[in-house]
């Protein structure tokens, strides 16, 4: 509960117009999302049949690694300078 609170309050701070607060916001998320990373595994210890723990963990791990790979391939697509192709496309 308490990293659920966390996130309201950093997504909160990132609504607000200024630069100080919203990097704020974004490390609050930042440390939420990290707890989120080590208390979910340590759940689903706890919560599931003996013979689902395996899988289970394995799942989250694949889920950390999908979660990390797909922002770095949408990122393949950013141009290194986005004013340079826009003035090229109206040139």
């Amino acid at each position: 509960m308490a990293m659920n609170v966390l996130m309201v309050v950093g997504s909160v701070l990132t609504l607000i117009d200024n630069m100080y607060v919203i990097s704020v916001g974004r490390t609050i998320i930042g440390l939420s999302m990290g707890g989120f990373s080590v208390y979910s595994p340590n759940f689903i210890n706890d919560t599931v049949p003996t013979e689902l723990k395996g899988p289970l963990g394995g799942f989250i791990n694949s889920g950390v690694a999908i979660g990390i790979l797909i922002p770095a391939l949408l990122g393949l697509w950013i141009p290194d300078n986005p004013a340079e192709e826009v003035n090229s496309f109206f040139v």
